[in-house]
C-alpha cells in the first residue's frame, strides 16, 4: 500500500513537472526566453526595492491553470513563480489563458483517486487503487 501511494505522489510530481515545463515552453519566445521563465529574474521593483507583481495578471493564470489543467498541490505550488515570471515579463492574460488551455488540452487528466484523503471516499471508488 505504501508503494503504490509513494508511485501515486511520484506520477503527480512528475505531472506537475511536465505541465509546468510545456506551459513555459509555449510562453517563451525571442523576448521572454525559456531560461527566463523556468529560472528567471525577479519581477520589477519599486523604488524600496520592493516586488511589484501583477496581481490580477497572476491571479487570472493561477484561476485559469486551476480550471483548465487541475488543482495547484503543495508541490506545484513551486511552479506558480512560471506564471508571475510570464506576467511580469508582460505577457497578457490572453496569451497566458492560450498557453494553458493549449498545454492542458492535450495533457490527461489525473485520476480522481489522489484527490480522496478519507477512506469512505476511497471505498466509494472501487477501482482507485491508491486509496487501498
Amino acid at each position: 500500500m505504501l508503494e503504490t501511494e509513494l508511485r501515486a505522489v511520484l506520477e503527480s510530481h512528475t505531472r506537475a513537472d511536465l505541465l509546468f515545463l510545456e506551459l513555459a515552453r509555449a510562453l517563451a519566445d525571442e523576448q521572454v526566453p525559456l531560461q527566463r521563465l523556468l529560472v528567471g529574474q525577479n519581477p520589477p521593483q519599486d523604488c524600496h526595492g520592493q516586488t511589484v507583481p501583477d496581481f490580477s495578471c497572476l491571479e487570472s493564470a493561477v484561476d485559469t491553470f486551476e480550471h483548465l489543467c487541475e488543482p495547484l498541490t503543495d508541490y506545484s505550488l513551486k511552479y506558480v513563480a512560471v506564471l508571475n515570471r510570464a506576467c511580469s515579463a508582460g505577457r497578457s492574460t490572453t496569451d497566458i489563458t492560450s498557453a494553458i488551455a493549449q498545454v492542458c488540452k492535450h495533457a490527461a487528466k489525473p485520476s480522481p483517486c489522489h484527490k480522496q484523503t478519507s477512506q469512505s471516499a476511497c471505498d466509494a471508488m472501487a477501482d482507485c487503487t491508491w486509496c487501498k
